[in-house]
């Protein structure tokens, strides 16, 4: 997406601008990419919520959670993001955030 809008500005006049901007329409038009691109962003937020995470032994903030000294640490936190996780698996069924949300809540035994 970011691609294309800045090939359609760069090249504004030409076929590459011109080819750049129908691609652009394409894309904003396909329900199955906002749908993507709305689960990316909403994965993005809870990585996001996940820097709030108290440090412990682990050094990836993600991973954080699966440490039960972690978990106690951050129980309130962890427990917002386990129900943003499952929103996420829910409301975006299918998509590759989905699937990335999933497998965060099966690494936390969620």
């Amino acid at each position: 997406l970011e691609l294309y809008t800045k090939a359609s500005a760069l090249f504004q006049g030409d076929q590459v601008g011109t080819d750049a901007a129908e691609a652009l329409k394409r894309l904003r038009a396909d329900p199955g990419f906002k749908k993507e691109l709305d689960a990316a962003q909403a994965l993005k937020n809870v990585e996001t919520s996940a820097e709030k995470f108290k440090p412990c032994k682990s050094t990836k903030k993600l991973d954080m959670a699966g440490c039960e000294d972690c978990r106690k640490k951050n129980a309130t936190l962890l427990g917002s993001l386990v129900g943003q996780l499952k929103a996420i698996v829910q409301k975006f069924e299918g998509t590759n955030a989905a699937k990335g949300a999933a497998e965060v809540l099966k690494a936390w035994g969620m």
